[in-house]
């Protein structure tokens, strides 16, 4: 399993290089309050995912305004944007959502970032915060392989089940998940 600890610090290596080479959160500073969230804070990667969150007061003008501006001076290979304030899902935060795909010269990943502009810290990455930063290398390569799993099968499940599952129900092994998530 030290292969999938290796595969993470891979990513995340790849992450740092990046936001480094794209000036992204530096861009992004001048629109409001900058948290990456997700498996790169955790040192959790399986893939090429890096999930940031904007606070401040936007509009959809403004954020249509920080995706021209993004587009203008970054060099990803494909943008996205979504009103989720106007057109409210469950599923989603209330705010508006700006991605990026990247493929890095070098590289075969492809590269998702996905950025959220919201009024306030919707405080859901923060559920396993404290958890999640103290954990030993044994618990990280349970959680890397149920994420390696579900990348594999296309199951239709999360991180943030995962954590739950592992953090909060001492699950163990792919198993054991399976069975978590059919009893859920």
């Amino acid at each position: 399993m030290d292969q999938l600890l290796k595969k993470s610090k891979k990513f995340k290596r790849e992450a740092d290089g990046l936001l480094e080479e794209s000036k992204l959160l530096d861009i992004l500073s001048k629109y409001g309050e900058v948290k990456l969230t997700g498996s790169y804070v955790y040192n959790l990667m399986m893939s090429g995912d890096i999930d940031i969150e904007v606070y401040g007061d936007f509009t959809r003008e403004k954020a249509q305004g920080i995706l021209n501006d993004l587009i203008s001076r970054t060099s990803f290979t494909g943008y996205m944007f979504f009103d989720w304030v106007k057109y409210e899902q469950p599923k989603w935060p209330k705010g508006y959502y700006i991605g990026f795909k990247q493929i890095m010269p070098g590289h075969q990943n492809q590269w998702k970032i996905d950025i959220w502009f919201m009024k306030e810290n919707r405080n859901n990455s923060d559920k396993y915060f404290d958890k999640l930063s103290n954990i030993d290398d044994e618990t990280k390569e349970i959680i890397l392989k149920l994420k390696e799993h579900i990348k594999s099968t296309n199951w239709q499940a999360d991180s943030m089940q995962i954590y739950d599952a592992v953090l909060d129900h001492d699950i163990k092994s792919v198993e054991e998940f399976e069975g978590y998530l059919a009893n859920r």
